[in-house]
C-alpha cells in the first residue's frame, strides 16, 4: 500500500497493511532538509512540494494541504517590505474596498514561521464591513483549481494532500482582529453582537459550502480541509465552539456527502481538520 492510500484508509476506519505513522513535518523540518532559512521557505518554495520531498525523506506517511483562492473583482492591494533587522522583514499590506482600507502586517524570521503583527480590523464597527466584503465577496465557483489539481499530480502516492477551505468561523472573525483571540472571544461573548453575528455566520456558512461543492465537482482531490487556529474546546470552550463553529462544520460535510465528485475522483471523500482531531468519513 502507498503513504496515501494508508492515510485515507485511517480516515475511513479502515485497516491497512500497517498502522500510518503521519507527523505533523509542516515548517521546520521541510526548511532544514531543504538547506532554506524560513523566510526563502515561505515565500519561495511550494508547499506540497516540499512536504513531497520531506515525507520520502523520512520513509512515513503524511497529509498536507494545497490553496485555491476565490477571485474578488471588487478589493485590490498592495504590499511594501522593510527590515527590521538582518534576520526578520516585515510585510505590510493595505488592501482597498468600497468600504475603505484595511492594513496589516505580518514578519518574517529567518529562523521561526511567519507572525502577525498587525490585524486588519481594528475598530469593530468600522472595519467589519470591508473585512466582510474582502474576505467573503469572492466567487468561489471562479476559483482557479488548477493549481490543486497540479498540486495533486504532482504529489501523486507519496501523501495525502488536501484541499484548504479555510478555517471556522470564529477564527474567520477573531482571525482579522487586532488583539487575535482574546478579543475575540470578548466580541462573541457580547449580547449586542449576536444579531450581526448571526447574519455574518450565515454568509461565512454560505461561502464555504460554495467552496466545498467547487472542490468536490471540479477536481479529483480525495480529501478537504478546515483548519483552525484556536476555534478548539480547549481555547476557546465547548458553548462558543458548538454555537459558531459547528454549524459551519456541520454543512460543509453535508454538501460533500450530496455533491457528486469528478468520476476519477475517490469516492469516500472526506473533510478533517488541521488541529489532529479525529477525521470524519464523508
Amino acid at each position: 500500500m502507498t503513504p496515501k492510500q494508508r492515510m485515507l484508509n485511517a480516515y475511513r476506519g479502515l485497516a491497512s497493511d500497517r498502522l500510518p505513522v503521519p507527523p505533523e513535518l509542516w515548517y521546520y523540518y521541510p526548511a532544514k532538509l531543504l538547506g532554506v532559512d524560513m523566510i526563502e521557505f515561505e515565500r519561495a518554495v511550494p508547499f506540497h512540494q516540499a512536504l513531497k520531498k520531506t515525507f520520502e525523506h523520512y520513509g512515513c506517511e503524511g497529509w498536507g494541504v494545497a490553496f485555491a483562492g476565490a477571485p474578488n473583482e471588487r478589493v485590490s492591494g498592495e504590499s511594501s517590505e522593510r527590515w527590521v533587522d538582518a534576520d526578520t522583514l516585515e510585510v505590510r499590506h493595505i488592501t482597498h474596498t468600497p468600504h475603505g482600507d484595511l492594513t496589516s502586517a505580518q514578519r518574517y524570521s529567518r529562523e521561526e514561521p511567519r507572525w502577525s503583527v498587525e490585524r486588519p480590523i481594528k475598530d469593530l464597527t468600522r472595519d467589519l464591513p470591508a473585512w466582510e466584503l474582502a474576505a467573503l465577496d469572492g466567487v468561489p465557483e471562479a476559483m482557479d483549481i488548477s493549481r490543486l489539481i497540479r498540486a495533486w499530480n504532482e504529489v501523486g502516492e507519496s501523501y495525502l494532500l488536501e484541499a484548504w477551505m479555510g478555517v471556522p468561523f470564529f477564527d474567520y472573525v477573531a482571525g482579522a482582529m487586532q488583539g487575535g483571540m482574546e478579543e475575540g472571544v470578548y466580541t462573541f461573548l457580547e449580547p449586542e453582537m449576536d444579531s450581526k453575528l448571526l447574519e455574518l455566520q450565515a454568509r461565512y456558512t454560505d461561502y464555504m459550502v460554495r467552496i466545498a461543492r467547487t472542490i468536490c465537482e471540479k477536481t479529483p482531490l480525495e480529501s478537504l480541509c478546515i483548519g483552525c487556529s484556536w476555534s478548539c474546546n480547549s481555547l476557546i470552550g465547548p458553548n462558543l465552539c458548538r454555537r459558531w463553529d459547528k454549524p459551519v462544520i456541520r454543512a460543509v460535510a453535508e454538501e460533500i456527502h450530496q455533491t457528486p465528485s469528478l468520476p476519477d475522483a475517490d469516492p469516500g471523500l472526506t473533510v478533517s481538520g488541521a488541529a489532529g482531531a479525529k477525521a470524519n468519513s464523508c
